[in-house]
């Protein structure tokens, strides 16, 4: 005895059913581009289309700022022993730290936090070791 089953997507193909392709087809054929703009308050603006793009003026945030957690360096700094610093501080967002790095010198930074004005790069914090106030990383950063 053969079980009738139900239609279902599973076991019937609609012969009359559009294919991908032609799918596509019909939802680019039913979008209307308008040029049509109008300025609106920005309070207004929730659920609308922007009309072209807007880019800021202002630098946000104005200020250098870690995209890590790690140590701030200013490479031209390392003289002696170019694995092996010495933290003088920590710099929080919000909190920075505003001296200036002597020789072989480096500071905490957190992810958003300033960066002093004397440091040109930052070594992640996975790629140190901390012993004390001794930073100890493995290669001199190009």
């Amino acid at each position: 005895m053969i079980k009738k089953l139900n239609n279902t997507c599973m076991n019937e193909f609609d012969p009359d059913a559009l294919d991908e392709v032609g799918a596509i087809k019909k939802i680019i054929n039913s979008i209307k581009s308008s040029t049509k703009h109008e300025n609106i308050e920005i309070s207004k603006s929730l659920g609308r289309v922007i009309s072209r793009d807007i880019k800021s003026t202002l630098n946000i945030p104005n200020f250098k700022n870690s995209a890590m957690d790690g140590y701030a360096i200013n490479i031209r700094l390392l003289k002696s022993n170019k694995y092996v610093m010495r933290q003088k501080g920590v710099s929080l967002a919000g909190k920075p730290y505003t001296k200036e790095l002597l020789n072989n010198e480096t500071i905490k930074v957190m992810t958003g936090s300033v960066i002093p004005e004397n440091c040109d790069a930052v070594i992640m914090k996975e790629m140190v070791d901390v012993e004390g106030t001794s930073i100890y990383f493995q290669k001199n950063i190009p």
